[in-house]
């Protein structure tokens, strides 16, 4: 079953820092308002700036950065603007989804990896719940994931990294603008 899920989960969800290292079976721990000071790929080791060291089976960086906003969203009238929503925060997931269970089509512009999980987790629950929705990836031409062309392959942006399964669904639902 394809499903790559970015949805939100509560808080119980997180394990703390000493639960995740007591806990056979892994999971998962944020760790906020600290600074990575090193990270040892061989040793499996991230140093943060209070002196702790957490050790890895593997490491997630997450940079973060600023959702970009095309101009035509910009400079678009008031009713335009209501129904585009800048996509960075839990606050905007939350918006979204609920904009999706009452939606006929959802649009999601842009085809980096929050776009591209955005699209195919909204679907796969569409799918799950048989609401109807339709959900429509949308990347700027030359930029998706599988050159779906002639002699077409995977050398393309993010299809290097993410798996087959979602550049597959992704180029199969693409519109190219």
């Amino acid at each position: 079953m394809l499903h790559c899920s970015i949805f939100y989960e509560s808080e119980s969800y997180y394990f703390s820092g000493k639960e995740l290292a007591e806990n056979e079976n892994g999971g998962v721990c944020v760790i906020g308002g600290q600074k990575v000071t090193k990270l040892d790929a061989d040793k499996k080791k991230v140093y943060l700036e209070c002196g702790k060291e957490i050790s890895f089976g593997k490491c997630l960086i997450a940079t973060g950065g600023e959702p970009r906003n095309l101009p035509i969203f910009k400079e678009a009238p008031k009713e335009v603007k209501d129904r585009v929503t800048v996509f960075r925060t839990v606050d905007d997931f939350k918006k979204l989804y609920a904009l999706s269970k009452s939606a006929k089509s959802i649009a999601v512009i842009g085809g980096g990896f929050l776009g591209s999980e955005l699209a195919v987790s909204l679907q796969a629950r569409a799918n799950q719940e048989n609401s109807g929705l339709k959900v429509t990836p949308s990347f700027p031409r030359g930029k998706f994931f599988y050159d779906i062309g002639p002699g077409g392959d995977r050398d393309r942006n993010l299809g290097l990294v993410l798996p087959q399964q979602l550049c597959l669904w992704l180029t199969s639902h693409i519109t190219i603008w």
